[in-house]
């Protein structure tokens, strides 16, 4: 029998307030070009010359005063969508119980926020079950459901929108077979006995990735304002990417986590979220983009890859509906994706790829990484470190691939944990 957890209080309300380097939901003055009037930029963007102005940027006060803020406006007008940056979020703990034979602790938190409207985010938390303090945690987006991770029935069965790829999905919903269905790609069990805590999200809890329907009328678009022009509405990237900072609202505040300690993580298009949250939200300790692609850690210049063209006529409803007029015109965009792994500094990234993940272009990303590395020199970081040609994995700015292809796997968290242990100490 699973062992409940004494919940000392059963709801706990949140107001997400706290300090959050996000853009506004309304756009600000003064008006950007539109993008037939864009220069063209064969190379990449200096990440430390401004966009208006073509101003120097020299120290660390006119990163974070200037250039940051300028950056953040330029990756949500052209590429993401401006978000909203601020609603009020209520905790509710549903369960607290020990499972997987006594060696993991899970919490069942289920998050409303603004009027409360929207559907609610139902946070999967996996603790060590004696931790003496609280432990970092990873914070991740799952597409098929918090109960594919671990086939225990203690964990709530997903009630939302779920891919007919998913294990178990019938209709697009979840049922009993997809239990533990994806638990090849989340060891549990290590994370926590290395002393480490995972808050797992279903992404459709936030905005089901439909692409055969771009209306927006599920997930949270529906009941949120945000005072722009069309073209700049918020895609599903940054609605995900919305929902992951309501999580942090609830983890900075949670007492079982270090809130100090969050780590953002995901592969693929959830790479792209953890890397985009990282960004906005200097609340997030340290990001781990796994195999993000297009969009996420690699550069859009990059001749090699996923192209903007094809993202964009796939996967129409991931970003805003000025970043497809890139498509096939990637010079002339103003920022690239080593701006936005600049905007991390100078907290701890790695960048993660696979050998033969020729699509998510990993030269590409190490590109990236390379040419963020001078702001997190300017912040006082030593940025991206080598050994000859290899990228060591120690360092507060880093790069890593490993053989193999677009997966994610136990060897994959073996790094995430090596690079965690590195910057926060063994647990």
């Amino acid at each position: 029998m699973p062992r409940r957890h004494p919940l000392s209080v059963a709801a706990v309300l949140i107001l997400a307030f706290a300090p959050c380097a996000c853009s506004s939901a309304s756009e600000p003055l003064p008006e950007l070009p539109a993008v037939s009037e864009l220069p063209r930029r064969d190379e990449l963007p200096d990440a430390l010359t401004t966009f208006i102005g073509a101003r120097s940027i020299d120290s660390p006060d006119a990163w974070r005063d200037v250039r940051a803020p300028e950056l953040r406006r330029l990756f949500q007008h052209y590429v993401y969508g401006f978000w909203p940056t601020t609603a009020e979020v209520r905790s509710e703990v549903i369960k607290d119980v020990t499972i997987a034979g006594g060696k993991v602790r899970y919490k069942h938190v289920r998050l409303t926020h603004g009027d409360g409207s929207a559907p609610p985010i139902n946070v999967a938390l996996f603790l060590p079950p004696a931790a003496t303090r609280a432990p970092p945690v990873f914070l991740a987006l799952d597409p098929c459901g918090n109960h594919t991770l671990i086939a225990d029935p203690e964990v709530a069965l997903s009630s939302a929108w779920v891919d007919g790829l998913c294990p178990g999905a019938v209709d697009n919903k979840a049922t009993e077979a997809g239990r533990g269905g994806r638990a090849e790609r989340w060891p549990i069990a290590l994370i926590v006995e290395r002393g480490f805590a995972l808050a797992a999200v279903h992404e459709s809890d936030i905005d089901p990735d439909n692409r055969d329907d771009t209306s927006f009328a599920d997930g949270v678009h529906p009941h949120y304002q945000v005072d722009v022009a069309p073209a700049q509405r918020w895609g599903t990237i940054a609605a995900w990417t919305f929902g992951v900072q309501r999580v942090v609202d609830h983890l900075v505040a949670d007492s079982d986590v270090d809130g100090k300690r969050i780590i953002t993580v995901g592969h693929s298009r959830r790479g792209k979220v953890a890397l985009l949250a990282a960004a906005f939200d200097e609340r997030i300790a340290m990001a781990i983009p796994h195999q993000s692609g297009t969009g996420g850690a690699t550069l859009s210049r990059s001749s090699l890859g996923e192209s903007l063209f094809a993202i964009n006529g796939l996967f129409p409803h991931w970003f805003n509906d000025t970043f497809p007029l890139f498509n096939n015109k990637e010079v002339f965009l103003p920022v690239d994706q080593h701006l936005l792994i600049a905007l991390v500094a100078p907290r701890p990234l790695l960048a993660t790829n696979g050998d033969d993940d020729s699509w998510a272009d990993p030269p590409g990303a190490l590109r990236a990484v390379e040419a963020a590395s001078p702001v997190y020199e300017l912040l006082g970081s030593s940025g991206l470190q080598k050994n000859g040609n290899d990228v060591l994995l120690e360092a507060d700015l880093s790069w890593h691939s490993r053989p193999g292809g677009h997966s994610l796997g136990l060897e994959d968290w073996q790094t995430f944990l090596r690079f965690a242990e590195h910057h926060f100490g063994a647990q």
